[in-house]
């Protein structure tokens, strides 16, 4: 049966593809191998010959297959998601070219705090978060208003506190808002939907704006205080 070569895309359950696996690893590794030797080729090598030769060096390497090894057997007794038994349950195969995909980066150990410190995959994230925007139907054009953005986090937990996190910024946004205009003494324009002043709603009420009218008072916000709020010089 012609499946449009979906088949390529996994390990398979009973290990079908293990030979492909094994050939872009070692294709991918031996190419990050030769980015290494080559970024300055010049540099003397920090592990010599003789200490790979070593006695400590030798005995790293037993201790470090026994622990792997020991490791993988311990693996063996997860459940096997990889089975069409399982295709059910939340969890099931991994792609394989998100498999090798996360093996390779892993060896370039980006980090992605910043640009400067991840340039490349700090842009596939980017990328990734706007093809996420799109499949739900978010705008991701930068003149759009308004415009979807997001990062990738390390799991679906991270990402649940994140947007509690956030929805509890936006929801006391406006309280924040309100006490800062008052001591400051600036008049912002009305409000939700009893359309009064700023400083007129009481913090149950500021905290109960829904979303649209909290974004709406923030460009409106930021608008009537361009300027206002700017630090000034000594």
């Amino acid at each position: 049966m012609q499946r449009d070569g979906l088949s390529a895309l996994f390990l398979g359950p009973c290990s079908e593809n293990d030979h492909l696996l094994e050939r872009l690893l070692i294709d991918f590794v031996r190419d990050h191998g030769y980015w290494r030797r080559n970024f300055h080729p010049g540099d003397r090598p920090a592990i010599s010959g003789a200490d790979q030769k070593s006695d400590g060096h030798t005995a790293m390497i037993d201790r470090m297959r026994e622990e792997l090894f020991a490791l993988s057997a311990d693996l063996k007794k997860a459940v096997p998601f990889f089975s069409p038994r399982y295709v059910g349950h939340m969890s099931s195969d991994i792609l394989l070219p998100a498999f090798i995909a996360r093996v390779v980066t892993t060896l370039y150990n980006p980090n992605n705090v910043s640009e400067e410190a991840s340039p490349v995959t700090l842009e596939k994230e980017l990328q990734v978060g706007s093809q996420l925007a799109r499949m739900f139907g978010m705008a991701t054009d930068d003149d759009a208003e308004p415009c979807a953005w997001g990062h990738l986090t390390s799991g679906g937990t991270v990402a649940n506190y994140e947007a509690l996190w956030n929805f509890r910024a936006l929801k006391f946004w406006p309280v924040a808002l309100a006490r800062a205009a008052r001591t400051r003494r600036i008049e912002l324009p009305a409000v939700g939907p009893l359309a009064k002043p700023l400083a007129d709603h009481d913090d149950f009420e500021l905290s109960n704006l829904d979303i649209d009218q909290v974004i709406a008072l923030r460009r409106a916000a930021a608008e009537r205080l361009r300027g206002e709020l700017e630090p000034k010089a000594l």
